[in-house]
């Protein structure tokens, strides 16, 4: 597997691109804050802590874990919606490397289907397989005018199990896969794509500091690496759409109380 630390601008060629630096840490404080005040909330308290590296945040949310799973569910569900999470991906500057990807102005782009991710260590419930976002979003029905957008929210390094990409599979279109749903909150719905599809592509992976911004196609395969450290991998994911194309499938999002 490659480590990847570079600048990186050339999407259509590798499938992914990336650009260092190119939100602020203060920019992210800013969602870090709002995770900290959703999580006292939650629990009544007045924790504090540094920012998303703090290995002090990481051991109170594993703990917490243990004690009460809708804790996690409260997280994972409501600060997607947050302000502060939706305010970096409207970034201009994010809006703008998108717009010179699919050929659209910034302001006609929808941002949309935002994730927060809590990637545990040694776990195995939550951890995606090989897979291409088109399987799960299907609103682009060209598969070319839409991206993947990735923010990194502090240093996350091989070990915490950081993204790997498969350099250049966008290429190959879409891949035949297994859906794999599940009905358990403790388990991640899958639509794994077959090992042996897999042997034809460098494995990538990507090494990031806070504000680092990865763009990637849609059909590019990617996993969850495996998270052999002792911190969380914490991280926020959204999906960019050109709405002025012929093969656009316009959708409504409903969203449901989870209980």
């Amino acid at each position: 597997m490659i480590i990847f630390s570079k600048k990186e601008t050339n999407l259509k060629k590798n499938g992914f691109s990336y650009y260092p630096k190119l939100l602020t840490r203060i920019e992210i404080n800013k969602f870090f804050k709002s995770t900290l005040d959703s999580l006292n909330f939650y629990n009544g308290e007045k924790k504090r802590f540094k920012n998303f590296d703090d290995i002090k945040l990481s051991n109170y949310i594993l703990k917490q874990k243990k004690r009460n799973n809708k804790f996690i569910n409260y997280l994972y569900n409501s600060l997607p919606h947050f302000s502060s999470l939706i305010n970096l991906f409207e970034n201009q500057k994010i809006r703008n490397i998108a717009s010179k990807i699919l050929n659209e102005q910034p302001s006609n782009l929808i941002i949309c289907e935002h994730q927060f991710r809590i990637d545990y260590p040694k776990d195995t419930n939550f951890i995606l397989k090989a897979h291409q976002d088109s399987s799960f979003y299907q609103q682009d029905g060209s598969k070319k005018q839409s991206l993947v957008c990735n923010i990194s929210l502090h240093n996350i390094t091989a070990k915490m199990g950081s993204t790997i990409l498969y350099k250049n599979s966008h290429s190959k279109g879409n891949f035949s896969y297994s859906k794999k749903f599940s009905h358990s909150k403790n388990q991640s719905t899958q639509r794994q794509i077959k090992e042996k599809e897999l042997d034809n592509f460098k494995e990538i992976t990507i090494e990031t500091k806070p504000g680092d911004v990865s763009f990637y196609d849609m059909n590019l395969i990617h996993r969850s690496g495996k998270n052999i450290s002792k911190k969380i991998r914490f991280s926020i994911i959204a999906r960019i759409f050109n709405p002025l194309h012929k093969k656009f499938r316009a959708f409504q999002k409903i969203s449901k109380i989870i209980k």
